[in-house]
């Protein structure tokens, strides 16, 4: 397999979020900025006796991070892989095995003072801050920081660092009511996101999303074809076999060895392929003894999909033409 094919997809995986970019995520999540800012944790309308969600994320994969299944009740095919790249002495498997295993993110619901006009929204934080968040819910002389009537609001600071961020919590000196509005207050709370259902459905869109973009008509990715990806997305078996595909494929570069290839070969390509795009068909018919390039306007990297006729119509020409 061609290496710059390989580096060709990840960019195309990597570099197509624009609609994800699109969506006004600030509507869902909050997260701060250089200074300070004052926020208050609410209880959550999900489990009133703990305010905070753990959720597991694999990072290092893509752009973006990716919601482990194992949130839902459901087998991580990742999290199965890392544990068979464990299981070998090999450098190069334990460090991708780092790389790829589940990171704890946890977030709590938070009203932003100065910013009550945009209701609960979900803050996200480490395990450092995390830490620190308990240890205040523990002291005697704080308690329920979340309590609507006799809480406590915090000053989140955060100072750049090196070379990240440093954020620091701490509460403020005042016991204070949510609000004085009880109706207000009751709205905030019946209507704050719930941190599992938004990254279910946000995994979902997700794979929506990269379906859509395999093609050039996104019309063609039609909810049977994304149901589909999504199973097998997230079938253990499937994308154990998957990764270590894309595991040997990253490690071994075929260029040598499509010279080797002396039958006739049919290159079939989309012209608007995002996944491996024009520059890679080129490379392999030059690579190829005996290849023809035939090129399909206006369709991305599955023309047997999305122009079935032209594909055939090829297929069939070129076939008498070689004579099979």
């Amino acid at each position: 397999m061609d290496i710059n094919a390989i580096k060709a997809k990840l960019d195309a995986l990597n570099n197509n979020g624009q609609d994800r970019e699109k969506t006004d995520y600030s509507k869902i999540f909050w997260k701060p900025e250089l200074g300070k800012q004052t926020l208050r944790i609410v209880p959550s309308a999900f489990d009133p006796t703990f305010p905070f969600k753990e959720l597991k994320f694999h990072y290092g994969i893509g752009k973006y991070p990716m919601v482990a299944l194992s949130n839902f009740g459901k087998q991580d095919p990742i999290e199965e892989f890392v544990k068979e790249l464990r299981k070998t002495n090999d450098k190069d498997n334990w460090s991708l095995s780092g790389k790829i295993s589940p990171k704890t993110r946890i977030f709590a619901p938070v009203i932003v003072r100065g910013e009550e006009d945009k209701g609960v929204r979900l803050w996200g934080f480490g395990i450092t801050i995390y830490k620190a968040l308990l240890a205040l819910a523990e002291d005697e002389d704080v308690g329920d920081f979340t309590d609507v009537i006799n809480g406590w609001d915090m000053v989140v600071e955060q100072r750049q660092g090196n070379p990240y961020p440093e954020t620091t919590v701490r509460i403020k000196p005042k016991q204070t009511a949510l609000s004085d509005n009880n109706e207000l207050v009751d709205s905030w709370l019946k209507t704050q996101p719930n941190p599992v259902e938004v990254h279910n459905q946000y995994d979902y869109d997700f794979i929506k999303k990269k379906t859509e973009n395999v093609f050039y008509s996104p019309k063609i990715a039609t909810q049977e074809v994304v149901d589909e990806v999504f199973e097998s997305v997230n079938d253990r078996n499937k994308v154990i076999r998957i990764l270590a595909m894309a595991k040997s494929a990253i490690r071994h570069n075929m260029a040598k060895d499509l010279p080797k290839i002396k039958i006739p070969t049919a290159l079939i390509w989309g012209e608007n392929d995002k996944v491996t795009p024009p520059e890679v068909a080129e490379e392999f018919n030059n690579l190829l003894p005996d290849s023809k390039l035939f090129w399909i306007k206006k369709c991305g990297h599955a023309p047997m999909m999305e122009h079935t006729d032209k594909f055939n119509s090829i297929i069939k020409k070129w076939f008498a033409e070689k004579k099979f």
